[in-house]
């Protein structure tokens, strides 16, 4: 067992704009199937540990590095339940859900242990308390530090997220009335059928003994068969759910999905920093124009003449209640890049309309901008902490002064409810803050490892099922794009690998020629889907001592301005050598 603990240990080790990179064969990248389920299972080994131990067993740190290490300091603390016949089922089924990843040049095997090597690094930086040593106060994951079952799942719907995925995107497979699509009425196509295929398999009863160990733990005594068997359907059905969200979650071509997460992060965490901004700019600009009206009026001598004989701007958004964003030019954020199905992951104000930009002076003006939001959300100048609030203030600033990308579009429709309800007026999904917790119950906990010891407080990560699952969700998104976050060298290798799936798709007539505008849309693609992604990631304030996600990504998005063109035409060349349009590619 000690080999898993020492791969899991390195792989968790690397840094994030690093993942599989260098020369080092134990984390670098590799074609070889073997190699990438010995890589896997490792991980799953690990977190499949901090699941079954007993409770306290790693104190109140169960990420994957610290695991690691106390195994490795004391391997008396590996579970009983985790014996040999539970790791080589778990290796079994590892086995084959990587070898039903296909031959396809994006959508492969080398991808999904990419998301999953992204997935347990986030994770490990969400939940170490070492990552956090640095700080005062450990950032809170609203229960998910405590919560191992939900660390597992999301582990595991990053396993079999794109599994016998065909290479053909989901608008694609419903254009053709493909066999799935009809299946699943052509919603969510691809990511249903992994479902289906990973859980079919899970399912079998060669891996009941894994099943019986993952979910038939208790955190206390079990009495009785029916007890157990009860604590067992509860567990599965909890981990079901939450892997049928993430992976579903992963269509971002879905616009109910979208809309679903939009209206999750909404109640969770509030309005997104792109919300504030067009809100901030339409309130500036209203400013604007009522001051020009007013001085106007003087210069007339109050006749009422001129513009002010008009109804003003001003007047004209009391009556409709909000401000007509298509005066105020804001960028669209509704993604026209390839894969051309991605929703854009815009606003949650369904009464906003959005148009290219203009020019405004005053938004120019730092004092004016902060004077804005200030008006518009007095709630976050007197409660948030400092640095949050500098943070955001800075990001409005830059934003004032900055030019419309070339992907701005005007918005044809958009979606106008925000989540589904029953008859009864409630939502279908319901969060609940009942704790969660594989520790310890005191309100503080000691921890101690290699002679450093660090407190925390336990009551302070209160749990907050809606957070965690929106947080959930994020991390899945952003590491199925991991590679965009993770520097310029990551960003290259897959944005090629993606337009060779899609050239691949094209010459067999199963798809639109991605030459067109590829570069323009890469563009398209780093400002309005994985900028506020970023962000997010940034603002749910977990990730307080790691990397600054959108300033990877705004610095991939200025070198592919002035170096993306040439990437981009010699990505075409290759697309055009490898899969000739004339050629019959199997």
């Amino acid at each position: 067992m000690t080999s898993f603990v020492t791969t899991a240990s390195s792989l968790t080790s690397q840094d994030w704009t690093h993942l599989s990179l260098g020369d080092d064969p134990s984390t670098m990248a590799t074609p070889d199937f073997d190699i990438i389920v010995q890589r896997v299972t490792s991980l799953f080994v690990v977190r499949m540990v901090a699941l079954v131990a007993p409770l306290g067993t790693f104190a109140d740190d169960i990420s994957v590095s610290s695991v690691c290490r106390s195994l490795l300091l004391k391997p008396e603390l590996w579970p009983a339940a985790v014996s040999e016949t539970v790791v080589e089922q778990l290796q079994k089924f590892m086995h084959s859900i990587l070898h039903g990843y296909k031959d396809v040049p994006y959508h492969n095997v080398e991808h999904a242990c990419h998301v999953i090597l992204s997935v347990n690094k986030l994770t490990d930086m969400l939940v170490s308390t070492e990552h956090h040593a640095s700080l005062m106060k450990v950032p809170p994951t609203y229960g998910l530090r405590h919560d191992p079952l939900a660390l597992f799942a999301l582990l595991f719907a990053a396993l079999v997220h794109d599994v016998e995925h065909q290479g053909i995107p989901n608008r694609q497979l419903a254009s053709e009335d493909d066999r799935l699509a009809v299946l699943y009425n052509d919603q969510s196509i691809a990511e249903n059928w992994s479902l289906y295929v990973a859980f079919s398999e899970f399912l079998q009863d060669e891996y009941a003994t894994l099943r019986l160990v993952l979910f038939g733990n208790t955190s206390g005594p079990t009495n009785t068969a029916v007890k157990a068997q009860d604590n067992y359907a509860e567990t599965y059905s909890r981990f079901r759910k939450i892997v049928i969200n993430l992976v579903l979650m992963t269509d971002i071509a879905s616009p109910e999905r979208t809309q679903i997460g939009k209206s999750k992060w909404k109640e969770a965490f509030g309005e997104p920093f792109e919300t504030v901004e067009r809100k901030v700019r339409a309130q500036v600009r209203r400013m604007s124009l009522t001051g020009q009206n007013i001085e106007i009026r003087r210069n007339n001598g109050g006749s009422g003449t001129g513009v002010a004989a008009s109804p003003s701007f001003d007047q004209r958004t009391k009556r409709r209640g909000t401000g007509d964003m298509s005066e105020i030019g804001m960028t669209d954020p509704v993604l026209q890049a390839k894969p051309s199905d991605i929703q854009g992951h815009d606003d949650d104000d369904d009464s906003l309309s959005v148009t290219p930009e203009n020019s405004f002076h005053d938004e120019d003006d730092p004092q004016t901008f902060t004077s804005a939001t200030q008006q518009l959300y007095p709630q976050m100048h007197r409660s948030s902490s400092l640095p949050a609030r500098q943070k955001f203030e800075r990001r409005l600033t830059a934003a004032s002064s900055r030019t419309s990308p070339s992907t701005a579009r005007y918005r044809q429709q958009r979606l106008g409810i925000l989540r589904t309800v029953d008859l009864s007026g409630e939502t279908l999904e319901t969060y609940s803050t009942h704790a969660r917790r594989n520790s310890t119950t005191n309100s503080t906990a000691t921890h101690s490892e290699d002679g450093t010891t660090t407190s925390i407080d336990v009551d302070a990560d209160e749990p907050n099922d809606l957070k965690a699952s929106v947080v959930l969700e994020v991390i899945m998104t952003a590491a199925d794009v991991a590679h965009n976050l993770q520097g310029w060298e990551q960003m290259v290798k897959w944005s090629n690998r993606l337009y060779l799936e899609l050239r691949k798709a094209f010459v067999n007539q199963r798809g639109s020629d991605p030459q067109h505008r590829w570069f323009e849309n890469q563009i398209g693609f780093l400002e309005c889907y994985l900028l506020p992604l970023a962000r997010k990631l940034e603002d749910t304030g977990m990730f307080s001592e790691g990397p600054q996600f959108s300033q990877i990504v705004e610095t991939n998005r200025d070198r592919w301005l002035t170096e993306g063109y040439d990437v981009a035409q010699k990505t075409i060349q290759e697309g055009e050598t490898k899969y000739p349009a004339i050629a019959d590619v199997n």
